[in-house]
């Protein structure tokens, strides 16, 4: 509740803050961490070592969150290593 309440008492004092790209932003880092969480799942069921499900699903989930942010068009990762490598 705050949060919203937040984000209206600033909207009224900044104007928009580029809502769509915001909300299209959220959007497709949902759609990448559902497809992440399912594949992990799938993959972590035949393993019965917790040390290999945490290196193993650490991984590809890592992976599969990249690839499928990727191909939805998201742009923050790109950002990210670009700023990481200018520093």
């Amino acid at each position: 509740v705050q949060v919203i309440v937040l984000y209206f008492l600033l909207r009224r004092k900044f104007g928009d803050m580029g809502d769509r790209e915001s909300l299209l932003a959220l959007g497709r880092a949902t759609v990448a961490t559902i497809g992440m969480g399912i594949v992990v799942f799938l993959v972590l069921r035949p393993l019965a070592n917790p040390w290999a499900q945490l290196v193993i699903g650490g991984g590809v989930g890592v992976a599969v969150y990249l690839l499928l942010s990727r191909l939805l068009g998201g742009r923050e990762i790109s950002q990210l290593i670009a700023l990481v490598r200018n520093r």
